[in-house]
């Protein structure tokens, strides 16, 4: 700036004016004199500008001076390129007024003993006693109190510019505008812009603040602690913050607070926290009545810093506007940082927003290695929220981890209307050495969508505990590779996935799970879906291999550890469960702790496709059970075509499917000397078609019971199969019972369906049926090309079969059916009445087909036949005529059934999809009566 551009000149508006002398050749002005008023010092000038490498120095005269107030009428704007400072007696604050706008130049300095405020106000309020106005100066010689409140009353607000990059001279490091130790600096515009500026109050306190059009904003002081409120009617403006920084760290106190219209953070840091020993710091609070964007910036709060001890506590981070993205950027409230520790505590991340947008970025609220402490974790309230990364190897994500000493408050989401992660994560872990726990992640909203494997991770690899995950939403839908999972190693405790929903779909390599590797259980999966479950399909990855859409729960060994936990339960409530085109729902073992349980409750169960209910042991833990609950039906059918190709290419290890087949399976897979679960089913109906499958086998142990309890109908059609078999790696093991209650057990004949509960050294199995009718299956002890029941053992004892069933004989089974039946029309007598053919009378034979007319009647060989029409058709008979030979009897294929229908009592009829089976009548042949006559 051109020196002679430079001026500090008074005006005359004061009782006592200011007095201003140059020093040292003009590089330094000395500021006396002034209006005194209680314990105020007032300054006046019509214009105010300091250029670079000049000082402006306010001496204060007396030691009960608290605030030096300066204020600037000319109507220009005020430049500080140089130092503004306060000497003499005392540490008073010194407040800057110019409603015409200041800024701060690049190399602008702050040299004072209190607290700063740079204010472009109208006027400065004092009580009740009036205020120190620039827009209309006045004599302030009666305000003898505290200020109070800054008023704002002009029409178009001018800026405050910071664009100080100040060096300290003693440590080389980059403050830009500071104020002590402790103290408060304020700036207070209609705009604020850092641009490339810094600000500095360490164990203070920092304040940004935007106001457009008319109103007050109060102003509190608590010693030189300074701070605003802002009435909620009171317009804001907006705030900038680039390539710039704002840091209060110190060994104690500090806090941070920007109030404004929109605020744009870019390329910046906002720092508070402690370092060293400190007591208590203060938050940073972000308020916006519009919008926050941050990018490529960092915003902290943390108890430590690189390299740097820590004792104490601080604030928290709190965020509240209508819109926030935070794009390549973190935001943290953390315990200790790298190779760093600290003792004490944090209150964590706090935002609330009606849209909220995070890309690339990070939010965290941890406990790090070495530290001590407790966080108040992330909590979240929004409209809705898009977390998404688009840089593979660096996700965005939610953590509020421990991998310290102490726990973390975890995550808790509440959105109105949408939740999206996409390559995201929200982490709760408890890592490595720590002692403390994982925290719960909670989340509430209208829909949650999680794709392109993103992750909710609530995990403990230490002596802690894995936290719990509640999900509370209509809509949950995860896909490509997503998950939600609990994980636990050593001794620790499990978590608990609850999710309630209206509809839950997974699919192309979804995955909810939970497992154990340590001495702890696993923990449990329970799962509400009011309306609708699916689970579809699987997705090859190149880094992990192949992912199996489903629920999970199992207990593996890892690294040559031997997990002694079982596997958690998993628990359903739905009206309708799809798992299809390989999905699974799977509670396996491979350790030598038992697989968990699978409890299912349902309206419809639907399996197709190589979907699969899978309670698996793979060494010596047993295999859990299978309770499947269906209040309407039960649908087993087809296979999964890719199965064997999947396994060439990612080999059996990573593929929980029990072979291709859909159906429930409990059984053991592994080597090892091991027993199966038992599988219940209680339906209105069962369907097991094209090699639907319901197993409880086992290599060498004891094979599981299956029990089926079906109100109506168990169908078998295409090689499909129930077996409780033992010893299929031709070894011991006794084979498991089964039980089937139902009404009608039906198989189609020639499609080879079998019910077995065979062994190879042990004793083959109990199959116990009670129904009232058996169709298509016979009972034998070998295995045939028919559909067979079997309780066989090849070097062991036979088991037993025993069928209840009304009137039919279990030792014969199954009656075999001719296979020709009589013309019966050949049998009838012409009709050679006169009346037209539509009148003559028929005889129908309905549902015959070499069956009874119900299950309840015997066997039949004659078709009884009586005519009751009139006398005159009786006295036609008597009348000779020429008859005809009836033509040859021709044989006719059987029409087996294979359908059924419920009639409006709920009974079933078996029906042929043949056109005209179900209503064949038999005439009589009107070839054999007479020509007519004319009547003579």
């Amino acid at each position: 700036m051109d020196l002679s551009q430079a001026q500090i000149v008074p005006d005359t508006t004061l009782p006592k004016n200011s007095a201003v002398a140059p020093l040292d050749n003009m590089n330094k002005w000395k500021i006396t004199e002034g209006t005194l008023a209680g314990n105020n010092l007032f300054h006046s000038f019509q214009q105010f500008i300091i250029p670079e490498m000049h000082t402006a120095d306010f001496v204060n005269p007396s030691a009960n001076i608290q605030n030096i107030l300066v204020r600037v009428t000319g109507g220009s704007r005020s430049d500080i390129f140089g130092t503004l400072k306060t000497s003499g007696i005392g540490s008073p604050n010194l407040f800057l007024l110019n409603p015409h706008g200041i800024l701060f130049g690049p190399n602008a300095s702050l040299n004072v003993g209190g607290s700063f405020v740079a204010t472009t106000a109208n006027a400065i309020a004092f009580g009740n006693q009036g205020s120190f106005s620039a827009s209309v100066p006045n004599n302030p010689a009666l305000l003898t109190v505290n200020p109070s409140a800054f008023l704002f009353n002009q029409i178009v607000s001018s800026s405050i510019i910071n664009q100080s990059t100040y060096q300290n001279p003693y440590t080389q490091s980059v403050v830009g505008l500071s104020v002590p130790n402790g103290k408060s600096l304020l700036l207070l515009g209609g705009n604020v812009s850092l641009d490339g500026g810094n600000l500095s109050a360490p164990g203070g306190r920092i304040e940004l603040g935007a106001v457009k059009g008319e109103g007050s904003v109060e102003l509190n002081a608590n010693n030189q602690n300074l701070h605003l409120s802002y009435p909620q009617n009171l317009a804001r403006g907006d705030i900038s913050i680039i390539n710039g920084s704002a840091n209060v760290v110190s060994n104690g106190g500090g806090s941070l607070t920007i109030n404004a219209r929109n605020l744009e953070i870019t390329r910046s840091n906002l720092t508070n926290g402690i370092i060293g020993d400190g007591t208590q710091a203060g938050d940073i609070t972000l308020n916006a009545t519009e919008r926050i964007n941050i990018r490529q910036s960092t915003i902290s709060n943390n108890l430590g810093e690189i390299f740097l001890l820590a004792n104490g506590n601080t604030g928290g981070v709190y965020i509240k506007a209508k819109s926030f993205f935070l794009s390549d950027s973190f935001i943290r409230s953390d315990i200790g940082a790298f190779l760093s520790s600290a003792r004490g505590n944090t209150n964590g991340v706090h935002i609330q927003a009606e849209s909220l947008s995070l890309n690339n970025s990070n939010i965290s609220s941890d406990v790090n290695d070495g530290s001590m402490g407790n966080t108040g974790g992330i909590q979240i309230v929004a409209d809705s929220v898009y977390i998404n990364s688009d840089i593979s190897s660096s996700p965005t994500g939610l953590s509020a981890i421990t991998l310290g000493s102490g726990t973390t408050n975890g995550v808790f989401i509440e959105v109105n209307n949408s939740l999206v992660l996409k390559n995201s994560f929200i982490n709760t872990r408890s890592n490595n050495n720590s002692t403390g726990n994982a925290g719960n992640i909670n989340i509430q909203a209208r829909d949650i969508f999680l794709t392109d494997a993103s992750s909710l991770d609530t995990s403990s690899s230490s002596t802690g505990s894995a936290g719990n995950i509640v999900i509370n939403t209509q809509g949950l839908f995860l896909d490509n590779r997503s998950s939600i999972r609990s994980e636990t190693n050593g001794i620790a405790n499990p978590g608990l996935i609850d999710i309630t929903a209206r509809t839950l779909t997974l699919a192309n390599g979804a995955a909810i799970l939970s497992r154990t590797t340590g001495s702890k259980n696993g923990g449990n999966i329970q799962i509400n879906a009011s309306e609708s479950i699916k689970l579809i399909g699987f997705s090859p990855d190149s880094q992990s291999g192949l992912l199996i859409s489903g629920f999970f729960t199992s207990t593996e060994n890892e690294r040559n550890l031997t997990a002694s936990g079982n596997a958690g339960n998993i628990d359903i409530k739905t009206r309708s469960l799809q798992v299809r085109d390989g999905a699974v729902i799977s509670a396996r073992s491979r350790s030598v702790g038992d697989g968990g349980n699978i409890n299912i409750i349902a309206n419809t169960v639907d399996l197709a496709g190589g979907g699969q209910i899978v309670t698996s042991a793979f060494n010596n833990g047993n295999a859990g059970n299978i309770t499947l609950e269906a209040k309407n039906g039960v649908r087993i059918t087809s296979s999964e075509p890719t199965f064997a190709a999947r396994v060439e290419q990612f080999g059996s290890e990573s593929i929980d499917n029990d072979g291709a087949n859909s159906g429930l399976f409990a059984r053991v897979r592994g080597t090892e000397r091991a027993n199966a679960g038992n599988i219940t089913v209680n339906a209105r109906s069962l369907q097991l078609n094209n090699q639907g499958t319901i197993t409880t086998g086992t290599t060498a142990g004891e094979g599981g019971n299956i029990n089926l309890n079906i109100r109506d109908i168990v169908l078998l059609r295409n090689n499909s199969s129930i077996s409780a078999n033992a010893g299929t790696a031709n070894a011991g093991g006794n084979g498991g019972n089964i039980s089937i209650n139902t009404k009608f057990l039906i198989a189609i004949p020639g499609e080879n369906s079998d019910i077995s509960a065979n062994a190879f050294n042990g004793r083959g199995g109990r199959v116990d049926i009670t129904a009232q009718s058996i169709f298509g299956i016979a009972s034998r002890f070998r295995d045939t090309n028919f559909s067979d029941i079997t309780a066989s053992s090849q070097l062991g004892i036979n088991g037993e079969v025993t069928i209840t069933t009304p009137q039919v004989d279990p030792i014969q089974g199954l009656s075999e059916l001719p296979t020709t039946v009589v013309d019966s029309s050949t049998l009838l007598a012409a009709d050679c009445s006169k009346d037209e053919e539509n009148d003559n009378s028929q005889f129908i034979v309905t549902g015959r087909g070499g069956l009874p007319d119900n299950p309840y009647e015997v066997l039949g060989s004659d078709i009884l036949w009586s005519d009751t029409r009139g006398r005159e058709i009786v006295a036609m008979k008597n009348q000779p005529v020429m008859t005809k030979s009836p033509s040859v009897n021709k044989t006719v294929a059987i029409v087996p059934a294979n359908g059924w229908v419920f009639n409006g009592a709920g009974e079933v009829t078996l029906i042929s999809d043949v056109s005209g089976a179900a209503d064949n009548p038999v005439k009589s042949n009107a070839y054999a009566c007479p020509k007519a006559t004319a009547m003579k």
